[in-house]
Formats: C-alpha cells, structure tokens, sequence
C-alpha cells in the first residue's frame, strides 16, 4: 500500500500544473486501490457521492491505458494542432508523466459514469506489490 501511495503522490505531482479540460477544472488527484479490481466490483462503489446524481445509474468501464491524457495529446500531434491545445510546458509535463506511467507493465484507465454527466477517470499502473496506483481527475459533460 505505501508503494502505492508514493506512486500515485509522484504522479499527481508531477501533473500538478494541469487540470481536466472541462467545465470542472479539475487538477489531477492521487489513487490506490490495494488490490486487483473488476468493473462489476467497481460499479458498486458510491464514487464520491457520484451513486445518486442524477439518474442512480453509475456505469464502470475498465480499459488498457498508455496514460489517457497523453493519449489526447498524441491525437492533437497527429492532427498537427498541438499548440492550439497545450503550452510547451503542459507537453512536457505529460510526458513525465507519461514516463512515470509507462514504467509499469500492466496500465489501465477506469471511467465511471453517473447519470450521464459525470465522469471519473482514474489511470491507474499495476506495481509490483500488486497494489493499483495513479490519478483520478473528474469531468462533467454538460
């Protein structure tokens, strides 16, 4: 568990100058879970109160993850509009990031829905204590 919380503490640290592009401006918050997860065990968890807003329906999506918001910026690179999305410093920032994340052999992102607004993204690494560690940010799709 402390090797999971160093994790999570470093990479929330090394993204503190970022926040969630949305509505919500969201910085990104350390994340541990002490054990192996499977989405059913996950949809059953009241996120942050998120349960009961505003339908009672939360829905839980595990996939692979080569850490999501690097993913993003690769797509911009790709479409060649990088600085119309990030400054210079953000780009590095990610890729720390990204270095920290990619460390680790097995990477998963985890979105949680509710209501249809509400998103909780959390990337998290499998260390090798077993623990699963990383950051979470929240988004509200207005």
């Amino acid at each position: 568990m402390q090797e999971g919380v160093a994790f999570a503490a470093a990479l929330a640290g090394a993204m503190s100058s970022l926040t969630e592009s949305s509505d919500t401006d969201t910085s990104y918050v350390p994340f541990v879970l002490p054990r192996a997860f499977t989405p059913e065990e996950l949809g059953g968890v009241d996120w942050l109160g998120l349960l009961p807003l505003p339908t009672g329906e939360v829905e839980v999506e595990v996939t692979g993850s080569d850490f999501r918001v690097a993913e993003q910026l690769a797509e911009h690179e790709a479409d060649g509009d990088v600085e119309d999305f990030y400054a210079p410093e953000e780009v590095q920032t990610i890729r720390a990031a990204q270095a920290l994340f990619l460390a680790h052999p097995e990477r998963r992102l985890v979105t949680v829905t509710a209501g249809g607004a509400a998103l909780l993204l959390i990337d998290l690494a499998r260390l090798p204590l077993g623990a699963w560690a990383g950051v979470a940010t929240l988004r509200i799709d207005t």
